[in-house]
């Protein structure tokens, strides 16, 4: 009865209530009106977003910082674990029963798009930066036909590992791996485990390539990450080019962004820029150090995003690193 009350409640009330009873729930965190959050054990990360009109049934509910559950959507399993800058979308349902191995996880930054039904009976495991299409279909069983009259039954876990990429309507069945890197074409149905960096295709899904992404030298991504603030420059921040910079910090002032590609800044270097108030974007560490805040900075994350670049966004005045555990909020995001 509890759970449907604090439903009622809009954030302001419903958090401090929930940090009251025991949860463990981040600063700026929201759990907003018509969420139905039935569950034992709750950490929740700072900037979190729930709902409105979310419903989550769990015994255990870790969700790390920035990580966004949508309107619409349903999640239903034994243990949730979600890490940071996670996106589900609105009308995805994650949904098995609660037995012990009803389990999903999921790491930072990856995104489970509209329309989704995944269910996660026998464990479902998504690995850091990994994009499930739209109406994308996971399945840890399959089961129908009279196993005593000869009907087949499967059971097994999924496991997508990083950087995995499976755009719209693709199907996996259960015991399947995808290794790290792969890329699904749209339309498949994976029911065998695909290699990393393939490139699988087809009813059912074969590989068609073995190397789905090829490593690029300093040049090309130079090249590239030029390429990326002449879009930028035509169709986002007006004199973009005299405000960011590739690896090279020289003509940057207060409030530019040092891009760094290529070359590493560590110890007195990186932090003798952030005195000079350059915000610093980390490529290689997926880290956006904002030094000093400008209203472009936000919309220039976005635009990375259309070339697959997600970066996560931290105060140069708080640069603990959160990890994911049994205290699984990290310790700039606990109360």
């Amino acid at each position: 009865m509890m759970h449907f009350l604090l439903a009622l409640l809009p954030s302001a009330l419903n958090v401090p209530l929930r940090r009251m009873m025991g949860a463990r729930i981040g600063r700026g965190a929201r759990i907003y009106f018509g969420t139905l959050l039935a569950v034992r054990d709750v950490a929740i990360g700072e900037g979190a977003c729930i709902g409105p009109f979310a419903v989550i049934r769990a015994d255990s509910l870790r969700v790390g910082a920035h990580t966004q559950i949508k309107p619409l959507t349903l999640i239903k399993a034994r243990e949730i674990q979600l890490g940071e800058y996670v996106h589900i979308a609105p009308t995805a349902v994650i949904a098995g029963d609660l037995t012990p191995t009803c389990r999903l996880e999921a790491g930072d930054h990856t995104r489970i798009f509209p329309f989704c039904w995944l269910e996660p009976g026998e464990g479902i495991t998504l690995g850091n930066h990994v994009g499930i299409g739209g109406h994308t279909l996971i399945f840890t069983h399959g089961a129908w036909s009279d196993y005593l009259l000869g009907g087949p039954v499967s059971y097994g876990p999924v496991v997508i590992e990083d950087r995995v990429w499976l755009p719209w309507r693709v199907f996996v069945l259960a015991n399947v791996t995808i290794g790290h890197d792969a890329i699904i074409g749209a339309g498949s149905i994976v029911t065998k485990s695909v290699p990393p960096n393939a490139l699988a295709a087809g009813m059912p899904a074969k590989t068609i390539s073995e190397t789905a992404i090829r490593p690029i030298d300093a040049a090309e991504r130079l090249r590239r990450a030029e390429h990326i603030l002449e879009e930028y420059a035509q169709r986002g921040l007006p004199g973009a080019r005299d405000r960011i910079a590739i690896d090279d910090p020289q003509p940057l002032g207060r409030g530019d962004v040092l891009f760094i590609v290529n070359d590493a800044f560590e110890g007195n270097e990186r932090e003798s820029l952030l005195e000079r108030g350059i915000n610093i974007l980390d490529h290689p560490r997926g880290r956006l150090i904002v030094s000093k805040e400008e209203r472009y900075l936000d919309d220039f994350m976005s635009f990375l995003r259309r070339y697959g670049i997600r970066v996560a966004r931290d105060s140069a005045t708080s640069m603990v690193q959160p990890v994911l555990d049994d205290a699984r909020v990290s310790s700039r995001s606990a109360i």
